[in-house]
């Protein structure tokens, strides 16, 4: 997508070319999703494309009325060209990086089929924004501390003070890991039925000693996360460690 300039939002030309866009996604997320779903989602083929089309929102830069200006000139450009996006599972939309605090956005299936990139193609913004796409959401985090500010152990009470990030998982495609994603949690797999090797426990079954290996090892035949039910209440419970080689990644 490319920007006329005008109103919010300067003028500017995509930064990556399409076929750059189609190489990433074909090149490296669908492999990622291979392995991921354990050969269950192979990702997604290449349809049409074109050069760029042009575009000129009106709304504040980055807003959600912006958002919604930039795709549907966009759809509207397209089908001039004799595409219709409504026909494709995914729709990716990107333009070169305006400041507005995020590097892509996605649709949930049930809204949409748009994937925005914000001048961002790398393996971890696709992951994150397909997942979405797939209909997952964040992978979050909480932490605890005393009164003293000090991190509460696992089994402190819970009445301390705990803050919440919506995307502080640092071990899941849909947290917050900045290098290269490992996978979805184990309760992002169930969803999406790429199942990996569960065990269902509710509460008052007999005491039971499980090993878990890592969730990211998919060893055949292998326990990698643990199911807790005690009511309407559903608790997952996976091993997770990241590989020397992922954060060199993220480092490079």
């Amino acid at each position: 997508v490319a920007f006329k300039g005008g109103y919010s939002t300067p003028a500017s030309f995509p930064d990556q070319t399409e076929a750059a866009i189609n190489d990433q996604i074909q090149n490296a997320l669908d492999p990622w999703f291979a392995k991921v779903s354990r050969g269950r989602f192979l990702g997604y083929s290449r349809g049409t494309t074109h050069r760029y089309v042009t575009v000129q929102p009106h709304s504040q830069l980055c807003s959600d009325a912006w958002v919604n200006e930039v795709t549907d000139q966009a759809k509207a450009g397209e089908r001039q060209l004799g595409t219709n996006p409504d026909d494709y599972n995914a729709v990716v939309y990107y333009f070169k990086g305006e400041p507005c605090g995020w590097s892509g956005k996605a649709d949930f299936p049930e809204n949409g089929n748009r994937v925005l990139l914000n001048g961002n193609m790398s393996l971890a913004t696709l992951a994150h924004e397909f997942g979405h796409h797939l209909g997952l959401g964040h992978a979050g985090s909480q932490s605890c501390v005393d009164n003293f500010h000090d991190p509460v152990p696992l089994y402190g009470p819970v009445e301390f003070r705990c803050t919440q990030d919506e995307t502080g998982d640092a071990y899941s495609a849909m947290g917050s890991w900045p290098g290269f994603p490992t996978t979805y949690t184990a309760a992002q797999l169930n969803q999406l039925g790429w199942n990996v090797g569960t065990e269902t426990i509710a509460a008052g079954d007999p005491t039971v000693t499980t090993t878990l290996a890592r969730l990211e090892d998919n060893v055949p035949g292998s326990t990698q996360a643990l199911r807790l039910l005690d009511g309407n209440t559903t608790l997952w419970v996976e091993y997770r460690q990241t590989p020397l080689s992922a954060l060199r990644s993220g480092w490079s």
